[in-house]
């Protein structure tokens, strides 16, 4: 972390600072991170505004991962003359950091000035590339990854990130071309070939097994990039058709991820039975004519058909797609005065006491500015947002809240397919871990269901998929819009995608992911047996609602 307040620079000779920096660097390289941010803190206290001990504290908390990352980040920018090139540096670091952790208003405020005030480096613009797509902003992230590949060529993280960026702008034929050019001058990118097993249906006369294995087999591969490995083995392996093949390499790469990062089962029900006890009583009451923007949360599980449902309200005159944002739980910790990052637990939500709700909805609405709604509706479709359904009620009376559910089977199977990033969904990669979990998911929805009435708006994902002309009307009508026939046309909605339905969406509504689990129905006996204990599905793996 940063100098703690108070503390006094101490006497080191110059010949002594330059030993810790080199000392510093040198376990920097090697990777002892703590190390080097050891030796960084201790050149800070003899002399507080040395850039280059900024520079390896920042650097070594960025690595690590470290929570104190932003706030050593911010604390270099008010210590470094804004003129010396560390100053831009880090500047232009922190808006990454802050778009990773969700406070996506700062990063593009942060990315804006430096992009109006500044010379930016071709690694600048692929680092601002990065924020911007994160943050939503699609066309800016494409822009500045183009300005950063034309000088960088197949730098691995230029060329990556213009891919990517190609890929949710839905000009996916480039981006196919664009992964697989790096892929030829990198073949073990395990990213790569994650991001890019999903940009289509792969054949048996076009596919990158090869390519996956043979990266497989690459001595020295870090758990992570096994794991991204095989899961796009399972994806191309799946779509030509061998499904043993697919489901042994899903079954391995669910495997390697919950070693690494195993679901906190108590916590996880702690935290649902306290929403479900504090949150009761007075949310029923119709939709308040409030101010605009009015929101329309989307909510439910991931893979439940969350994007599709967005890009039906996108399409849309009156409402403007939000994305996905974190904002509204970090308001949440900003209006109680908690630290402004982490994830909302049991131990946060009791620190909230007697938090005004008005003020959380505002800080949230400020969290937009960077893409103010200039519509009457805006939409925030963060699926494990049906936690804080309760919440949201408090802070928006006008809001509208539209849960999409899907067949258990099939969400599940929805989930477990994916490898999800930043340690979300830590339930989807077990069969006991996805049980447990949309057991919790049931009763959540159960209790708002039953303390919204009305507002909170069910919505099934087969039924809108077999007959979307009345399910869509019906949504608009509960939601208080009137119907337009554009909506019935999502795949045409203009704007990115970055969920991992991008491709998906862009299709016209079709059957194609239903029942899709039955495919590995001899694997899933054990998870369906689960379900049906607890009463979700029948023993054909059919819903029970």
């Amino acid at each position: 972390m940063s100098l703690p307040p108070g503390n006094r620079p101490v006497p080191i000779a110059p010949a002594d600072v330059a030993g810790l920096l080199n000392e510093g660097q040198a376990r920097l390289r090697r990777g002892d991170l703590p190390g080097a941010a050891d030796f960084a803190q201790a050149v800070l206290r003899a002399a507080p505004h040395h850039p280059d001990a900024w520079v390896m504290l920042c650097a070594a908390l960025m690595r690590m991962g470290s929570a104190d990352d932003d706030r050593a980040l911010a604390d270099a920018l008010s210590a470094i003359p804004v003129t010396h090139p560390a100053h831009s540096m880090l500047a232009v670091e922190r808006t990454r950091v802050l778009a990773k952790r969700g406070r996506y208003g700062e990063a593009v405020e942060l990315a804006n000035l430096l992009a109006s005030q500044i010379r930016l480096s071709p690694r600048q613009h692929d680092i601002l590339s990065s924020t911007y797509s994160t943050a939503g902003l699609f066309e800016k992230g494409l822009s500045h990854s183009e300005m950063a590949a034309a000088t960088l060529g197949n730098d691995p993280s230029a060329a990556y990130n213009r891919a990517l960026a190609l890929r949710h702008m839905g000009r996916i034929g480039d981006a196919v071309d664009a992964f697989e050019s790096l892929l030829a001058a990198m073949p073990t990118h395990a990213l790569a070939f994650l991001t890019l097993a999903d940009c289509r249906r792969w054949t048996r006369e076009h596919n990158h097994i090869a390519g996956i294995e043979s990266a497989l087999m690459a001595p020295g591969l870090a758990p992570e990039d096994a794991a991204r490995l095989k899961y796009a083995l399972f994806k191309e392996a799946h779509d030509i058709g061998e499904y043993g093949r697919a489901w042994q390499a899903l079954t391995d790469g669910a495997g390697l991820v919950n070693q690494r990062t195993p679901y906190k089962r108590a916590e996880r029900t702690a935290f649902t039975e306290f929403l479900i006890d504090h949150f009761r009583g007075g949310l029923d009451a119709p939709p308040a004519d409030g101010p605009a923007p009015v929101p329309i949360f989307i909510v439910g599980l991931p893979r439940s058909g969350t994007t599709l449902v967005e890009r039906i309200f996108s399409a849309h005159p009156d409402v403007t797609d939000m994305g996905e944002t974190h904002g509204f739980s970090l308001s949440m910790r900003d209006a109680a005065g908690l630290t402004r990052f982490g994830e909302l637990d049991f131990d946060t939500m009791q620190k909230l006491g007697n938090v005004d709700w008005s003020e959380v909805g505002q800080r949230y609405l400020r969290t937009l500015d960077y893409r103010k709604p200039v519509t009457r509706f805006f939409t925030e479709k963060l699926p494990h947002n049906y936690h804080l359904v309760g919440a949201m009620r408090r802070a928006f009376p006008q809001a509208r809240f539209v849960h999409l559910r899907r067949a258990p089977m099939d969400s599940l199977f929805g989930a477990y397919k994916i490898l999800f990033g930043e340690e979300s969904y830590l339930w989807s990669y077990r069969f006991e871990d996805l049980a447990h979990a949309y057991g919790l998911y049931r009763r959540i929805t159960d209790h708002w269901r039953c303390e919204l009435g009305a507002s909170f708006v069910d919505l099934t994902l087969e039924e809108l998929i077999a007959d979307p002309e009345p399910h869509i009307r019906q949504l608009l009508a509960r939601t208080g819009l009137e119907f337009h026939a554009d909506c019935l046309s999502p795949h045409t909605a203009r704007g990115g995608v970055s969920t991992a339905s991008s491709t998906q969406v862009r299709q016209p509504i079709n059957s194609q992911g239903v029942g899709a689990w039955r495919r590995y129905a001899e694997g899933f006996v054990p998870l369906r047996r689960m379900l049906e204990a607890d009463g979700f599905v029948d023993a054909s793996g059919d819903p029970v609602w």
